[in-house]
């Protein structure tokens, strides 16, 4: 008893790594959607 919850420790992030790390993942989006463009591999709509 005594216990509630506390089997998960809570993960304390800062929001601007966050940010730093959505914008990363958007850049790499972006880049490959970029890739298959240019590679014609999806239509350029």
């Amino acid at each position: 008893m005594g216990h509630n919850g506390e089997a998960a420790p809570r993960v304390c992030v800062p929001a601007n790594v966050v940010s730093e790390f959505i914008g990363l993942l958007a850049d790499i989006a972006n880049n490959y959607h970029r890739f298959l463009v240019d590679n014609e591999l999806i239509s350029k709509s």
